[in-house]
């Protein structure tokens, strides 16, 4: 049915079209980058804290 649809378009027609695809698959892709992000962010452990305490340089 799209072959049909494709078969009357101008190539200019044809170029904006792929053009939307293109743009539509990039919107995909970063999102599927900020979900999996925002998973991985969800399942992350937190790193355990260390103590940093100044040292002075009598301690050197």
């Amino acid at each position: 049915m799209l072959g049909k649809e494709l078969d009357g378009m101008s190539y200019s027609e044809l170029f904006v079209f792929s053009f939307e695809i293109s743009g539509a698959i990039m919107k995909v892709v970063s999102m599927k980058k900020i979900k999996r992000d925002e998973e991985m962010g969800k399942t992350k452990r937190p790193r355990p804290s260390v103590n940093k305490e100044p040292i002075s340089p009598g301690q050197i």
